[in-house]
């Protein structure tokens, strides 16, 4: 992965959207779009909800905060 898709990888739990992410990056939404299918196809997902999953599991991206998540649509706590 290159830094540029390691910075949008970050945004993807978020609830930014493509082109939201690309203004906080200063970078083009077509420029965040690309950068999120070649995340995909390096991390076989076809989805943002699948690759923000299969980051966590690889230990790119910190687990889930406590509370509703968007992604799984219930609520999580946080394990210590």
């Amino acid at each position: 992965m290159s830094d540029s898709e390691l910075r949008v990888l970050r945004y993807l739990p978020t609830d930014l959207t493509a082109p939201e992410i690309g203004h906080e990056l200063s970078v083009s939404r077509n420029t965040v779009k690309t950068h999120m299918r070649n995340l995909y196809a390096e991390l076989g997902t076809l989805r943002r909800a699948e690759t923000v999953s299969r980051d966590r599991r690889l230990g790119l991206l910190a687990p889930p905060a406590t509370g509703f998540s968007r992604w799984t649509g219930s609520f999580s706590r946080s394990r210590r």
